[in-house]
């Protein structure tokens, strides 16, 4: 089974996802994981049996996380 998993952070570090995808992994899952980055990291990346699917973010519409209700511009992104 192909299971997609959605962090709003940087990946890596974050031991309860790494955890998490280790156990769907080792389950016998396909793991994808969706994560936003401001630095600069592959946009497609593997951790252990994991694929990794990174997409930058702006400075404006991570901090426009705090208002996402009231400006679109945040779920804007993860939509794409």
């Amino acid at each position: 089974m192909k299971i997609l998993m959605l962090l709003e952070w940087e990946f890596p570090p974050d031991v309860r996802v790494e955890n998490e995808m280790l156990a769907l992994t080792e389950a016998g899952h396909e793991v994808h994981l969706a994560c936003s980055t401001r630095k600069e990291k592959p946009r497609e990346d593997s951790h252990g049996k994991a694929i990794i699917h990174r997409k930058k973010i702006s400075t404006f519409v991570y901090k426009s996380s705090v208002g996402c209700l009231k400006f679109p511009f945040y779920f804007s992104f993860w939509k794409s």
